[in-house]
C-alpha cells in the first residue's frame, strides 16, 4: 500500500519531466534543424490523388481492421504504461542507491557492513526522490531564458510547481503510510 503512493509519485515525477521536455521543445527543434544536413532544397514529388477504387469494400474492411488494431494497441499501452513506469523507476532508483551507497560509505570513512548499507540506502533513495522533483522545477524556471517559449513563463512555472507538489505529496503519503504500517525503510522504493 505504501509503495503504491510512491508509484503515483513517480508517475507525477515522470509527467514533470515530460513537461520540461515540452517547455524546451522549441530549443530541441531548433537544435535538430541546426544539426540536420543542409540539404533543404529537396524536390517534392506530387502526391497521387484518390480515385474511386479507394472506396471499395475490401479497402474499407482493411481500414476498419487496421483502425481496430490501433485502438486496441493504444488502450493496451495506456493500461500498461503505469505499471511499466513503476517497475522501471523502482529498478533505477534502487540500483542507483545501492551503487552509490558504498561510495558514500567510503567518503564517510565507514566500513561497508550490511547494517550500514541497510541504514544508508533509504536515505540515498529519499535524496534521489527530492532531486528527481527539484531538477524539473529548476529547468522550468530556466526556460524563461529561451528566446521562443512554448508557453508563458508563469503558466509553465505554475504547472511545474503543481506537478512537483503532487509528486512530493504522494512521496510524503508513501512515507507516512510506511510509518503507520510499520514497513521497513529498506522496503520503501
Amino acid at each position: 500500500m505504501a509503495n503504491s503512493f510512491g508509484a503515483v509519485g513517480y508517475l507525477f515525477s515522470s509527467i514533470q519531466w515530460l513537461w520540461v521536455i515540452l517547455l524546451y521543445s522549441s530549443l530541441i527543434i531548433w537544435l535538430a534543424k541546426y544539426l540536420s544536413p543542409a540539404n533543404t532544397n529537396q524536390i517534392s514529388k506530387p502526391v497521387g490523388t484518390a480515385n474511386s477504387l479507394s472506396s471499395s469494400v475490401p479497402m474499407i474492411i482493411i481500414t476498419a481492421v487496421v483502425t481496430f488494431i490501433m485502438i486496441v494497441l493504444t488502450l493496451y499501452i495506456i493500461i500498461k504504461i503505469p505499471s511499466t513506469l513503476v517497475k522501471a523507476s523502482k529498478r533505477v532508483v534502487q540500483g542507483a542507491a545501492e551503487g552509490a551507497t558504498p561510495i558514500v560509505l567510503q567518503a564517510q570513512n565507514k566500513k561497508e557492513t550490511k547494517r550500514n548499507l541497510i541504514k544508508l540506502t533509504p536515505v540515498i533513495i529519499f535524496i534521489m526522490k527530492l532531486i528527481l522533483i527539484i531538477i524539473p522545477v529548476i529547468l522550468a524556471f530556466t526556460s524563461q531564458f529561451i528566446e521562443k517559449q512554448v508557453f508563458n513563463f508563469f503558466i509553465s512555472m505554475y504547472v511545474a510547481v503543481l506537478l512537483a507538489c503532487f509528486s512530493l505529496l504522494f512521496f510524503v503519503f508513501q512515507y507516512l503510510a510506511a510509518g503507520l504500517m510499520s514497513v521497513k525503510k529498506q522496503d520503501i522504493w
